[in-house]
């Protein structure tokens, strides 16, 4: 099975939780492609949807699961608008959300474009939606609206932020049991 790591804003695959599942499935023989987008600071949505859509390409979706967070969920679901091939294993999303909110910059990322997310569900065979109740980041509310866009629970971390360094988010067994449910 292989795993593709999809950062947010500011993120690495250096950062928070990442080494740590990124450790915890290769110890069970998952293979990981950990992205690092350009400019993680300064992102730009084509730019990252079209690197994520590349590699997503390339993949054998049918043993493929991706993983996002923060604003790789949205980069996910656009490089996933432009791709035409099988549906892939699973999607796990954490903080995720699909439409713009108060964050001037996340207005800016959507910018002259819409996700139809029932368009989008069958571009994967399974979704996880994962999101802490206290995200000072991505409102709880955009996690919810999320999960129920596609049709899947929400799993609420209970005083749970954005899982971040800042919060000291260093391991994250949620995500690691969601990429591990079949």
């Amino acid at each position: 099975m292989h795993v593709i790591i999809v950062h947010g804003w500011k993120g690495s695959p250096d950062l928070a939780w990442f080494p740590w599942v990124i450790s915890a499935l290769k110890e069970r023989g998952y293979t990981v492609e950990a992205l690092r987008l350009p400019r993680s600071f300064t992102p730009d949505r084509w730019t990252w949807s079209r690197r994520v859509r590349e590699v997503m390409e390339r993949s054998n979706p049918e043993e493929t699961i991706i993983l996002a967070h923060s604003l790789g969920c949205p980069t996910t679901l656009f490089a996933l608008r432009d791709y035409h091939g099988k549906p892939f294993r699973k999607i796990v999303f954490v903080s995720g959300f699909f439409r713009p909110f108060f964050v001037p910059f996340v207005h800016t990322w959507f910018f002259g474009a819409r996700l139809d997310i029932a368009q989008l569900r069958n571009k994967a065979l399974s979704w996880h939606v994962i999101h802490g109740e206290a995200d000072p980041l991505v409102p709880y509310k955009r996690g919810r609206e999320l999960a129920d866009m596609l049709g899947v629970p929400l799993e609420t971390i209970c005083g749970g932020g954005h899982f971040t360094p800042r919060e000291k988010c260093l391991e994250l067994p949620e995500v690691l049991k969601a990429i591990m449910d079949s």
